[in-house]
């Protein structure tokens, strides 16, 4: 088990774990879904 002082002990490490998280959760997001999302909301937008 890692402790938050391990966790937080590379912060480049760190950095790089939070870029892949946010590449992975975002890959499906593009500009049209987003305008879409203003025009016509739907439910979990």
């Amino acid at each position: 088990m890692k402790t938050r002082g391990d966790w937080l002990a590379d912060p480049k490490e760190l950095a790089a774990q939070f870029a892949e998280i946010d590449h992975d959760r975002m890959k499906n997001n593009t500009w049209l879904d987003w305008l879409r999302s203003l025009i016509h909301p739907v439910k979990g937008d």
